[in-house]
Formats: C-alpha cells, structure tokens, sequence
C-alpha cells in the first residue's frame, strides 16, 4: 500500500528532490506543483482522497474542487504524475510501513495509540502521530479510528448490561420494561 500526503506536503518534497540547494527557488517550484497537483486532482489525472475514510473524490462532482484543497493523494499517483508530467523525480512510497487502512480494525487502531499512552514519555497527542506515521495514515484518521472505536465498544457494553439485565431474575424481560425479545 502506498502511503498517502497532502498536497502540500507532495509538492514539497518534489520540490526538495529537484532543488536541495537553493530555498528560494526550492519554494517557487513548491508553489508551482502544489498549484499543478490540484489542477491534476480537479483533471482526474491524480486521484484525491478524504482524509477521515480514504474515499475516493470524485472530479466534477459537486464540491469537489474544495474537497480537493485537503485531499490526500497516494505517493505511486504523485509518482505516475510526475512523471507523466516530464519530472525526473519521484516521493518515497514507504510501503514497508504502510498497512492497508482497511486491514486495520478501529479496535486495533485505539489500542495502539492506548498503548503508547500508556507507556508515557510522550507529549500531548505525540501518540496519534506515531501510529499515523507508523501506517501511513492521517492523525485525523487515527483520531476517527479511535473515536468509532470507542463508540463501538460503549454500544457493546449497553448492549450486554441489557442482556445481563433482561436474564436476572431482579428484572424479568417484558414489553413495559423494553428488555423483551419480541
């Protein structure tokens, strides 16, 4: 799986690739790809994606041209691009971290991030950003993951208290009481 950036984030490191030396110049041709990369996006010759769920965004389609401003975009989509586009450069695709958003469980996502919370040493919200790094995701993402996560799993606990609740025999399972089957 290919990691994913931010448009900004694409066009800099292009940027670096052509021009380590010089900053100004290393600037104006950020600016230039970032300018491209959006036009390539609204084209549909790059392919955008929502940041909270890795959809694909469609071009044309009503707001789209906004949804595209913070799109993420998958490095080999930079990569065909650039070079597509005549540049002798291409962005890391990191694939040995990157894990497939989808073979990942919400639950396996917050128990990560709960996990290096528990093993304190880190600053304030440092933990979403190693585990969004460690997989190649967003830290909205990892922030999302988590929260369905933890709605989930309360879900599940109401869901047993009212099995728990319905099997005693403290309170039988009626209709009036709404702990019924039926």
């Amino acid at each position: 799986m290919s990691r994913f950036y931010k448009r900004r984030e694409a066009a800099d490191l292009a940027a670096l690739e052509l021009e380590p030396n010089d900053a100004d110049r290393r600037r104006a041709i950020a600016d230039n790809f970032f300018g491209e990369l959006y036009d390539a996006l609204n084209d549909g010759r790059v392919v955008g994606r929502d940041p909270e769920n890795l959809r694909q965004i469609r071009p044309g389609c009503l707001l789209a041209a906004i949804a595209f401003g913070g799109a993420l975009i998958a490095a080999v989509d930079v990569n065909s691009w650039l070079s597509a586009s005549g540049y002798a450069v291409s962005l890391p695709v990191d694939e040995v971290t990157s894990v497939p958003l989808g073979h990942l469980s919400d639950e396996q996502i917050l128990r990560e991030v709960e996990e290096l919370k528990n093993a304190g040493g880190n600053r304030k919200g440092r933990h979403n950003k190693q585990v969004a790094e460690k997989y190649g995701i967003t830290v909205s993402q990892v922030k999302y993951r988590c929260k369905r996560a933890t709605q989930n799993a309360e879900k599940q606990r109401l869901k047993n208290l009212r099995i728990a609740i319905a099997s005693s025999a403290i309170f039988p399972a009626t209709p009036a009481n709404g702990l019924s089957s039926s």
